[in-house]
């Protein structure tokens, strides 16, 4: 990958329209196969992971052929570890507080609690559980971070030319709509999930761009999340909390 690569996918200046129209496009083929596995969950519980390896694929294949990669993206190691680590249990922490927090003012909103009863096999199932962690970290942690703030929030950033506003405002409507995209990915935890999904999710958007736009922040606080999350669900925490 040239330095040329990297630049132009962050959403440079000299961005063509002919590259924008390409990244829309790219954009289509790859979610396409994501969303029409959510469509399919409540029938199909594998259908939501298939998507996600489905276009995880399709966008590897896609930056492969445009002669860069996922380091282009973030994927890429960062300056130091020790504070990556740092901002992703801080980050942790800070959006364990803020779900908790929510979630009672969403309620009241949509009169109706997230539909999580999907996780309930969890219950003190220690190989569920470790099949759970597993699905987190391949699927979430890295295929939701690298798809959504890699792949999603680059190319629609780049759909904005940074030299009619100013660069935050593009960046803002990236993380915006990516979250959003997140939420509607949760669409099967119903309207209070998909809103509290989509506000972690602009979280994890906040830690990419904090980070520099180094996709292991971003992926090592979903995964911690998520994490914590089932742990709560395996040892009946989550009643205690609601």
């Amino acid at each position: 990958m040239t330095a040329e690569n990297e630049v132009q996918l962050e959403g440079s200046a000299g961005s063509s329209w002919r590259q924008r129209l390409v990244h829309l496009a790219s954009l289509v083929v790859v979610f396409l196969p994501v969303y029409l596995a959510v469509a399919l969950v409540e029938r199909l519980g594998a259908a939501a992971v298939a998507g996600i390896v489905v276009g995880w694929l399709l966008a590897t294949g896609i930056l492969y052929l445009g002669g860069s990669g996922w380091p282009a993206l973030g994927l890429r190691r960062p300056k130091s570890w020790a504070r990556t680590f740092t901002l992703a249990a801080v980050a942790t922490l800070a959006l364990l507080v803020l779900g908790y927090a929510l979630r009672a003012p969403v309620e009241a909103l949509t009169g109706e609690p997230p539909d999580l009863e999907r996780f309930d096999v969890l219950r003190g199932n220690a190989v569920v559980l470790i099949g759970g962690l597993l699905v987190v970290w391949t699927t979430a942690a890295f295929g939701e971070e690298m798809l959504l703030r890699g792949m999603l929030m680059n190319y629609l950033r780049e759909l904005v030319p940074s030299h009619a506003l100013n660069d935050r405002f593009p960046w803002a409507l990236a993380l915006v709509l990516t979250s959003i995209a997140s939420g509607l990915l949760h669409a099967y935890q119903g309207v209070t999930g998909m809103i509290l999904t989509g506000v972690m999710a602009v979280g994890f958007g906040l830690v990419y761009l904090i980070s520099g736009r180094n996709l292991w922040a971003p992926i090592l606080t979903h995964g911690i999340y998520d994490t914590i999350g089932f742990l709560f669900v395996f040892l009946g925490w989550d009643k205690l909390v609601r």
